[in-house]
């Protein structure tokens, strides 16, 4: 007696006789704000497999570390794989922290943008996103990391590779600075 029984969130969505009529459906722009800010602050986001950048469809995950994500990610239309290295913003992040974010991506980009060495991988491109700010590498599906590398191989790595790996190493960085 005078209680309403209300449905449950998907039975409402995708049943038309317990959800609303079309005719009350409208979702305007305000309503539409409150909805995002409603999912995201209930830590509801898109599937990683609909995140996409420039175009580019993410994929699996190839590494990570304190501020970024590295991604495969493949563009359809242009049949290209690349590395996109995302640093995204965490959930609920202020306008302040997003900004600072966007300016370390920034500054990866700019510092190596202008490199040209044959150890040293320079971005192609920045991009922003609503999921972060991120840079577009090429990619090489047999590409290991060094560390990776070192620790598969160190066993059956002569002295004299393990010495030129360190000279290469050497060299690199000090290019780079």
């Amino acid at each position: 007696e005078g209680v309403v029984k209300l449905a449950g969130i998907i039975q409402a969505v995708t049943n038309p006789e317990v959800g609303p009529r079309r005719s009350e459906r409208v979702i305007d722009a305000g309503i539409a704000a409150t909805l995002a800010r409603v999912l995201d602050r209930g830590g509801v986001c898109r599937a990683r497999s609909a995140r996409r950048i420039n175009g580019y469809k993410l994929g699996a995950r190839l590494s990570e570390g304190p501020l970024y994500e590295d991604f495969v990610a493949t563009h359809p239309t242009l049949s290209l794989t690349r590395r996109v290295r995302l640093y995204p913003y965490p959930q609920g992040a202020s306008q302040d922290l997003r900004q600072t974010i966007r300016l370390a991506a920034e500054r990866e980009f700019r510092a190596l943008e202008h490199l040209t060495h044959p150890s040293l991988l320079k971005p192609l491109e920045f991009q922003d996103s609503d999921f972060g700010p991120s840079l577009l590498f090429d990619h090489d599906p047999d590409a290991l990391r060094l560390d990776h590398f070192v620790r598969r191989y160190q066993a059956a790595l002569p002295l004299e590779a393990r010495v030129h790996l360190i000279r290469e190493v050497a060299e690199a960085v000090r290019f780079a600075h």
